[in-house]
């Protein structure tokens, strides 16, 4: 039974079995991190992909906007553009394209293209 309220915590109850153990300590350690002081933990930025997605999934879900998680992501260094994708596309997914800078998506070249695309694809599910 999924709990909307725990998503994280439902997936992995539902798919620790099958994951690596690598994947599994990630989450682990992130889910970990949500309930204690951010400060804490050292989160590394080498691009190797158990470090970007523990990043990324950690400054995603504990962030208290889209924008504080991609910015604390890609203020990090390091790997910048990889931890900041994945921070943007989980906190894209809890809070929503609305919660997204206004001057971000006036800076972008192909903004309209991105917006025609995505009604296409929505319009393809529906």
């Amino acid at each position: 039974m999924a709990d909307e309220d725990r998503p994280l915590e439902t997936a992995k109850t539902a798919l620790e079995s099958e994951l690596p153990e690598e994947v599994n300590e990630v989450i682990e350690l992130v889910l970990d991190s949500r309930h204690g002081p951010r400060d804490t933990l050292d989160l590394e930025k080498s691009g190797y992909v158990v470090t970007t997605l523990q990043a990324g999934l950690y400054h995603g879900l504990t962030a208290d906007s889209a924008e504080e998680a991609i910015v604390n992501a890609v203020m990090m260094g390091g790997d910048t553009d990889t931890i900041g994708a994945v921070a943007g596309a989980v906190a894209g997914t809890r809070f929503g394209v609305d919660a997204l800078p206004e001057r971000w998506l006036d800076s972008l070249a192909v903004g309209n293209e991105l917006d025609t695309l995505a009604s296409q694809l929505l319009d393809i599910e529906a």
